[in-house]
This record gives C-alpha cells, structure tokens and sequence, in this order.
C-alpha cells in the first residue's frame, strides 16, 4: 500500500439561494475521484478511517454556520472510487 497525501488548496462554489437569509439551509457537497485510475488501481479513503469532514483549519464566520455531515465512499457504475463530503450551511 502506498499512502500519497498532497498538500492542496481547494475552492469550491455552493450557489445559495438567501432570499430567506438569516433562516435559510444550504447543502453543498465536494467529490473526490481520481481522473484517470479506477478503483482497482487506486482506492480512495478517508484520513484516518474517519468518514468525515476534517474542520480543524476551518475559520469561524460570524455570518453563517457550517456542519459537516458524515462523508460518503462509494463506487462508480464506470469502476472509480469515489469520496463525498457534504455540509450543511
């Protein structure tokens, strides 16, 4: 087994609809897959066995909340591996 942890900086979108800001639920969610390699060659999974999200670095905002839901690993119909982070702003 080979364990490969890149240092990255990601930025996603998650398009909210605030019409109803401050009592308004968002859910966004970011997907891992590996581009070229299905799941026979490489196998995702999460830090440390822990299906979730890592909030360790996150900085508090004073306008919205986040939580983390529990992460997802699953099988695509096409054979690649797959993780699933989703969190409710």
């Amino acid at each position: 087994d080979i364990l490969y942890v890149p240092t990255t900086m990601q930025f996603s979108i998650c398009f909210l609809d605030i019409t109803n800001f401050p009592y308004d639920i968002h859910q966004c969610s970011l997907t891992y897959r590996s581009w070229t390699y299905d799941h026979e060659k490489v196998m995702l999974t999460f830090k440390e066995d822990i299906p979730a999200m890592d909030m360790t670095s996150y900085l508090d905002s004073d306008e919205w909340k986040v939580i983390p839901v529990k992460a997802k690993h699953s099988i695509t119909n096409d054979s690649f591996s797959l993780l699933t982070y989703t969190m409710i702003i």
